[in-house]
């Protein structure tokens, strides 16, 4: 989680800095759009201070200073970050009583579901391959207690594994965070929490945790060759900071940009109608980029999808591009290497959406012609001399002449 949430300012700073490259390479920078990516380079930066901050203070054995917490807002946020590092496709579903509030660190709090949803999704890798994985969080009321409980179809824990984890002792393996079960309870405990394990019948595991804590078990610029004003480039993710870096450093190449906050949103308002293609973020709250990707499929969507995400691994990757996508770029992305891709995203939509507009003229042509001057035409396809055609449709070779005329002159 902490990898993840510093790489997205450090993504932020890098795009906005090759933006800014690009533009006075071209001409002179208007100095409100300096000002204001500087300002945007500059809150990145102290939100990346931020993060290491509260790593050091981690690592020091420090802890941050409860503060009054919203924990269905907090478990939300950690769910949501958890969706785009899980690259497995692990399903989860998240049911919040109405609002509890706890008195935790938001650090240590976060660290604890981390930890427990990733030692849920090893669990659930182990499944059979034909049985999905799916996690189940709710929070709720137990007297005074808020609870966390979470529940996962992992296969079904043996006496000796339960009773392991009920000990929660260090396990063997490196799971979730690298932090064993038993910091993980420490730190529960230190927000004034406790840890609950019990085994799901058939399959699968189940914890509690009061009040704050859950437990899942088991640049070279390259010479430009497309009319940029004939596209649109759309951006979906769901970091607002992150897509308006992505727009400022396309739109800093001459590109128009549309942004998307997510995946629905794309398929609600774009225009399909205008070339272009789409930069995708892969794991996003809602539909991912994958799922984006396969809806686009299904609609007959030719638009070129590059994937740009910081959660891919090689089997993703390799799927993205058997399944159509133009390419596959690991966050952050040099300018170097997106704008090219874009180029030749954009390049390849326009050859696609010409050849498509000449087969269908020519498909409308072929309807419009008469069933006399279909048979010659399959003739001439054939390679029939006029007076093959005319004999074998019992006209003289002069009408054979002039409906070939006619057949050509409407293609």
């Amino acid at each position: 989680m902490l990898a993840h949430e510093l790489r997205q300012p450090l993504v932020v700073i890098t795009n906005y800095a090759q933006g800014l490259r690009i533009r006075l390479s071209r001409s002179p920078v208007d100095r409100g759009i300096l000002l204001s990516s500087l300002d945007e380079i500059e809150a990145a930066g102290e939100r990346a201070d931020e993060i290491v901050e509260h790593v050091r203070n981690f690592v020091k054995g420090w802890r941050s200073s409860p503060v009054e917490l919203d924990l269905g807002q907090e478990v939300e946020k950690i769910i949501r970050t958890f969706k785009r590092h899980c690259s497995s496709g692990i399903a989860v579903s998240f049911e919040a009583s109405p609002r509890l509030s706890v008195r935790a660190g938001p650090v240590e709090l976060g660290i604890i579901f981390m930890n427990l949803l990733r030692n849920s999704e090893e669990a659930c890798r182990k499944n059979d391959r034909g049985t999905p994985g799916r996690i189940a969080v709710r929070i709720g009321r137990r007297g005074e207690r808020s609870v966390v409980r979470g529940q996962d179809n992992g296969p079904r824990l043996t006496d000796e594994a339960l009773e392991r984890m009920q000990k929660l002792g260090r396990p063997s393996s490196g799971e979730g965070l690298g932090l064993g079960l038993g910091i993980t309870r420490e730190l529960a405990e230190g927000c004034g929490g406790s840890v609950g394990i019990e085994r799901c019948e058939p399959q699968g595991a189940a914890g509690d945790r009061a009040p704050a804590a859950q437990r899942c078990s088991s640049a070279r610029e390259e010479e430009l060759t497309v009319d940029h004003s004939l596209a649109v480039i759309r951006a979906v993710d769901d970091e607002t900071a992150v897509r308006h870096s992505w727009q400022f450093i396309i739109e800093s190449a001459g590109w128009s940009v549309r942004p998307y906050a997510s995946a629905e949103a794309f398929l609600n308002f774009d225009d399909e109608r205008v070339p272009g293609c789409v930069i995708l973020d892969i794991q996003m709250p809602g539909m991912s980029g994958i799922e984006l990707q396969k809806e686009l499929a299904a609609r007959s969507s030719r638009i070129p999808v590059i994937f740009a995400t910081a959660h891919g691994d090689i089997d993703t990757a390799v799927q993205a591009l058997k399944d159509g996508a133009a390419d596959f770029l690991p966050k952050p992305v040099k300018a170097e290497r997106l704008l090219p891709a874009i180029e030749k995203a954009v390049e390849a939509d326009l050859r696609g959406r010409e050849s498509q507009s000449r087969l269908e003229s020519a498909l409308a042509l072929w309807v419009a012609l008469t069933p006399r001057e279909e048979e010659v035409a399959r003739g001439i396809v054939r390679g029939e001399l006029n007076k093959q055609v005319a004999d074998r449709m019992d006209n003289t070779e002069k009408t054979s002449r002039h409906t070939e005329a006619h057949c050509c002159s409407s293609s």
